[in-house]
């Protein structure tokens, strides 16, 4: 399965899955991309066998609200500080807008040195709260769009659609910076999700954006579950594959021979249980 969970404000994203995780007795669960604390919104979710997909999805946008603070800047690049002031200037409307505009598109980032990027094995914020030096490389990242700006200093508030990876706190510090105030993220709200949104159903078909396999012979799925192989004589690529209605596993197909195989042993189980 699947799920859209909304993260509260305040909370860590391993402690919201985990609930979740806990109040529907669930057995394994995954995600595809975690939250600040102080942000909220979207977390994608994958449980059980379904967890097995989630290095195939292959629309990994987000959507995000922006609210950040102009004239201070801050060790995090959001509200959780320490926060130092910067700069009394007040840049003009059109010094926000061609600021802001001028960060669409293809761009690269320094990631937070608070944030769990990981250095020789360490966690970057583990490092940072120790004062120790930190050396984090540039990410290239796109920036597709930057719409809903409202300003009026020392508040700036917009809504972007970004790539996987990219981090709205650095963007924020980097506007900051450009406006020669500096600026820290005081509200993030991420309201999509690989282009879904909290009432959308989940098609996996779609989000993992590969062909299917429709599977009717029982022979077939029992041969794959025990390792045997089977001609589908299809092109080189990964399939998914599916049994009335059910996704029952992964295949990588290359010159007509399975290379590899990810099935869904719980759902095979039952399938052949109840034939």
């Amino acid at each position: 399965m699947f799920k859209i969970l909304y993260k509260k404000p305040n909370i860590s994203s391993f402690k919201a899955i985990k609930e979740f995780q806990k109040e529907n007795n669930i057995k394994k669960i995954g995600h595809t991309g975690t939250l600040d604390p102080l942000a909220q919104g979207l977390l994608l979710v994958a449980t059980d066998d379904d967890t097995k997909l989630i290095p195939y999805i292959k629309n990994k946008d987000k959507e995000y609200k922006v609210e950040m603070k102009l004239g201070f800047i801050s060790k995090t690049y959001d509200a959780e500080g320490p926060i130092e002031f910067f700069s009394h200037y007040q840049p003009s409307n059109e010094e926000v807008l061609n600021i802001l505009n001028s960060c669409i598109g293809n761009i690269q980032q320094i990631p937070p040195c608070f944030s769990a990027k990981k250095i020789n094995g360490v966690r970057s914020y583990d490092l940072a709260r120790q004062n120790k030096s930190i050396d984090l490389k540039p990410i290239n990242v796109q920036i597709y769009s930057i719409d809903d700006i409202e300003y009026k200093y020392p508040i700036i508030k917009f809504t972007t659609k970004v790539s996987n990876g990219t981090y709205i706190r650095t963007l924020v510090n980097d506007i900051g910076q450009k406006l020669n105030t500096g600026a820290y993220m005081t509200f993030l709200e991420r309201t999509k999700v690989h282009n879904l949104s909290i009432n959308d159903s989940i098609d996996v078909a779609k989000l993992t954006e590969l062909p299917i396999i429709k599977i009717s012979d029982l022979n077939i799925i029992k041969n794959l579950f025990y390792g045997l192989n089977h001609d589908f004589d299809l092109n080189n690529n990964s399939y998914l594959l599916e049994y009335k209605s059910k996704i029952i596993g992964i295949i990588d197909i290359q010159n007509k021979n399975i290379t590899s195989r990810k099935l869904f042993g719980n759902t095979i189980k039952e399938i052949l249980k109840g034939n």
